[in-house]
Order: structure tokens, then C-alpha cells, then sequence
């Protein structure tokens, strides 16, 4: 009886496993769930996901098409077992089909409903010049430019050739080009050439532009000027700048001149700190403004006008290193000071020099290498006049020197207690005690015995005996 009930419950769980969701019903379609139906996708891949089917043996067909008709092409993935998948690279600006057929292995299928969702407008990448390198001489009459292939497909490219590195529209040699090179043929002699690419997709409105690489044909270009000073990153005082780097050489024996570069603005667009033509290697600049990032390079240049230009390098000037004094106020004259005090700024350290004249030495330091704005003043004598300043010094070492003020501390002689005296007849007198010594409030009542002297009290005249 039991092996009877056993093999009951088995047939029926068999029948529940079967290719039929419900008895009497065909294989049910899954649910799509991402991307979600009329959305958009702004990468160039997306992750397909949809609903697990009940059917343990299901399989899966995953279907993606730039049309609503799912025909020969479009099958992406075949008997697939899992429930979602990266999609293959997609084209900006479509609009995508998709949509998943499930099977069983009782060759049952359903087709699950069609979802669309749009790509958006992807921008091209930016193309890298490959050949020439930036600043090569070559004697050949022709030379052939290579870029790198953009990621997206449907893009042409323009490619600009001109003798200034300023590229206008009127130095486009060749547009709507598919292929990433182009020779270019009947160069000219002893003469610099500036070339980049320009990709424009189809569909994209704005352009895509490559840096400007330079060459040159039949002339030799300079040696790259090699910045020496200020150091990439340097921290300066803004009183004043020495420029130096390292000459160029031409293999030509051409002369060479530079052109020197210094803004607050790396584009270089204030023309009153150009030098051109400039035949040396260093230069100064005064001037500065405080608390400011510079950029600077150097362009040398031969006598056939080919140019190459040095690293962009930068510094920065220090904070206004002006130092307020606090306290004590010039020429003060009190009975107590505990420390010595000024206006602190971040990035300086500060050194304090106290002295008894107007002179100071490196014997005057009082303290050094301070960050904090006041140092404790306890080293002193009552009733001296003292002359102190204070000196900041930026991070790369630049001394900067207040004007010196006077003070004096004078002692305090108020008084500090009081206290009481008896004589022989009873009387008593008040005294007082002044730093210390305890003196007589009052005048005596009567005239001292006289044979009292030279004992315990003295009369005003008389020496002891």
C-alpha cells in the first residue's frame, strides 16, 4: 500500500515538472525586465536581464534588431541558460529591438513581447597621432600620416596641414576620408610643417580635434630648450623671477632665438609677459602677484623658423608675507608682559629677535622656527628698554622682516601688605610693606630715648657706636 502512495506522489510530480505550465496549457513567454521598455541607454554596451521561467529545463534565445523584425542576424545568443547578458556593442543614436524566446526540451517555445530602447548620441573619441612623431626632420619629399582608428564606425576624419600652428579651415588638405592615413606628397624644403585630424561621426554635430604635432622638411629643427628655473612646482616670493633653461643646438649652425612664455593663465593670453626673440637663456620678472600659479615655456627657433617648444612648467608665489605686530604696542611702558604676539599666516615660519639696541645679530634670536603667532616672554630685566621685530619666512627660504618696536617693563611698587609696630610705651603704628621691606605708616608720638641709640633704634644724625 505505501509503494502504492509513493509512486502516486511520483507520477504527480512528474506531471507538475512536465512542459505544461497548467494541465492543458502551452509553455508560458517570460517577463523582459531591463533595460526597460523605451528607455535610454547612454553607454555603448547595456546588460539584458529578464524573469527565470518556472520550466526547469528552459532554454533561451536572446533576439536584438535595429528594426521590428527579428530576421536572419539578429539571433544573439542561442540555448542560453542564464537570465540576463551583455549586449554586443551598440551604434549611438538607434533605437533597438529585443526580446527573448524560451524553449523546453519538448521543442515547446514562446515568444516573450518586444522591448525597445534608444542608444544616446555617443561622442567620438579623440584621435592620437601616431606618425610622424612631434618633431622629426625628414629629407623625404613625401611623408604619410597615421592616427589612431576611432571606436566608433560611421566617422570621417579631415586632416589639416598648415606652416602656422594656428590651424584654420583653410589648411584642410583632405575631408570626408574613411581610412586612418594619408600620405601627403611635394613637401617643401627647410619648412615647418603643423598637421592634426578632425573626426566627425554622421550624426554628431560637433568635431572631434587631435593635438597639433609639428615636423619639419629638410631643416633641422633645434634641440628642445630644457626648463632649469624655477623648478616644475616651485614655491617663490613673488618679489622677483629668474627665468633660466638650458640653449638649444642646430645641427644646421643656424642661430636661434626664443620666444619666452610667462601668465597666470597657461594659454598665455596677456602679451605683455611674451618676450619674443629673445637671445639668451635667462630672463627676469618682476612684479608678480602673491599668492598665484605661473606657467611658463620656452620656444626656441632657427633662422628657417622651425620651432620646438620646451615642457609647460608652473610655481607658485607665496602668501603676502606682510607680518603685523600685535603686542606689546610700540614704546610700551608697563609693569607686566607675558609674551610677545603678531599676525600668523599659514605656509611661513617666523623667527623673533629681542635685543637692547637698535642693531640685531643672530645673538638677538630669541625663538625660531615658529608656525604660531606669539612666544612666551619671561627673560627679562625690570626698567630696560628692549627692541624686538620678527622675520617670516616662506617655504623656499625668503626672509621677510617687520619694522622693529621698543617696549619697557617697569617694576611694580605698589603696595603689597600691611602690617603693625608697638614701641616701648604700648603704642601701636601701622606699617606698610613695599616689595618686600616693611615700612613705617606712621610718625612716632614721643622723642626716642636717647639712650636707645646705637642699640634698637637710631636717631636721624647719629652714627651707630
Amino acid at each position: 500500500m505505501k509503494k502504492l502512495i509513493l509512486l502516486g506522489f511520483s507520477a504527480l510530480f512528474i506531471l507538475l515538472s512536465c512542459s505544461k505550465d497548467d494541465m492543458g496549457k502551452v509553455l508560458k513567454p517570460v517577463d523582459l525586465a531591463v533595460p526597460a521598455d523605451k528607455s535610454t541607454i547612454k553607454t555603448d554596451v547595456t546588460t539584458l536581464s529578464w524573469k527565470k521561467h518556472s520550466d526547469i529545463t528552459a532554454k533561451y534565445d536572446v533576439y536584438i534588431s535595429k528594426t521590428s523584425e527579428f530576421g536572419e542576424g539578429t539571433l544573439f545568443k542561442s540555448d542560453y541558460f542564464e537570465t540576463s547578458v551583455v549586449s554586443p556593442k551598440l551604434d549611438g543614436n538607434v533605437l533597438y529591438h529585443w526580446k527573448i524566446v524560451v524553449k523546453n526540451l519538448a521543442n515547446e517555445q514562446a515568444d516573450s513581447k518586444e522591448f525597445t530602447f534608444k542608444t544616446a548620441l555617443f561622442a567620438p573619441t579623440k584621435p592620437q597621432l601616431i606618425s610622424p612623431k612631434e618633431n622629426i626632420n625628414t629629407k623625404a619629399d613625401d611623408i604619410k600620416l597615421v592616427w589612431s582608428e576611432n571606436t566608433l564606425k560611421n566617422v570621417e576624419y579631415s586632416v589639416f596641414l598648415g606652416k602656422k600652428k594656428d590651424l584654420t579651415d583653410s589648411d584642410i588638405i583632405k575631408t570626408g576620408l574613411k581610412d586612418n592615413s594619408f600620405l601627403v606628397k611635394g613637401l617643401e624644403k627647410g619648412v615647418s610643417y603643423y598637421w592634426k585630424i578632425q573626426v566627425t561621426p554622421s550624426d554628431y554635430k560637433q568635431p572631434i580635434n587631435s593635438e597639433i604635432f609639428s615636423f619639419s622638411s629638410g631643416n633641422q629643427l633645434p634641440t628642445v630648450p630644457v626648463l632649469t628655473y624655477p623648478r616644475d612646482g616651485m614655491l617663490l616670493a613673488p618679489i622677483g623671477v629668474n627665468l633660466l633653461w638650458d640653449r638649444s643646438t642646430d645641427l644646421d649652425n643656424e642661430k636661434i632665438v626664443y620666444d619666452i612664455y610667462l601668465d597666470d593663465d597657461k594659454t598665455f593670453g596677456d602679451e605683455r609677459n611674451i618676450e619674443k626673440n629673445f637671445d639668451g637663456k635667462k630672463i627676469t620678472y618682476t612684479g608678480l602677484k602673491y599668492n598665484t600659479v605661473y606657467y611658463w615655456k620656452v620656444i626656441a627657433r632657427d633662422e628657417q623658423g622651425a620651432e620646438v617648444s620646451s615642457k609647460l612648467f608652473h610655481f607658485k608665489t607665496c602668501q603676502d608675507p606682510e607680518t603685523k605686530l600685535l603686542s606689546p604696542i610700540d614704546g610700551f611702558n608697563g609693569t607686566s608682559l607675558e609674551k610677545l604676539t603678531w599676525e600668523a599666516k599659514e605656509g611661513f615660519k617666523y623667527e623673533v629677535k629681542v635685543s637692547k639696541s637698535e642693531g640685531f645679530s643672530d645673538a638677538d634670536i630669541y625663538k625660531k622656527d615658529i608656525t604660531v603667532g606669539e612666544v612666551p616672554f619671561t627673560e627679562f630685566q625690570y626698567n630696560t628698554k628692549y627692541i624686538w621685530k620678527v622675520v617670516a619666512y616662506d617655504k623656499a627660504g625668503n626672509p621677510f622682516e617687520t619694522a622693529s618696536r621698543s617696549f619697557n617693563i617697569k617694576k611694580d611698587i605698589a603696595d603689597s601688605g600691611t602690617g603693625s609696630f608697638t614701641d616701648v610705651d604700648g603704642i601701636v603704628y601701622n606699617t606698610v610693606i613695599i616689595n618686600g621691606v616693611e615700612w613705617m605708616a606712621q610718625n612716632l608720638r614721643r622723642i626716642p630715648d636717647m639712650s636707645l641709640a646705637g642699640k634698637d633704634w637710631l636717631i636721624p644724625g647719629e652714627a651707630i657706636k
